[in-house]
């Protein structure tokens, strides 16, 4: 597969997985209406499974373009 390949698909993933977050948001709000207080849930949308997928194809596309990823520092050298 050419890189140009793989930059498209990531991109593809990178939609699904914003529409994914969007749907999480939505059903927090929706869960949350008419209730009192904070819901926490509407704002974790990013930080689950779905997060940490989207933050591991971006740093694929950074490194894909010969940037090195500064998350976390999982790329530093050992």
């Amino acid at each position: 597969m050419s890189a140009e390949k793989g930059r498209r698909l990531i991109n593809c993933a990178l939609l699904h997985i914003e529409d994914q977050q969007q749907r999480e948001h939505d059903a927090a709000v929706l869960a949350h209406k008419g209730k009192l207080g904070p819901n926490f849930a509407i704002g974790m949308a990013s930080e689950g499974y779905v997060g940490g997928y989207r933050d591991a194809l971006n740093d694929a596309l950074l490194a894909m373009n010969n940037v090195l990823p500064k998350r976390r520092d999982w790329w530093d050298k050992p």
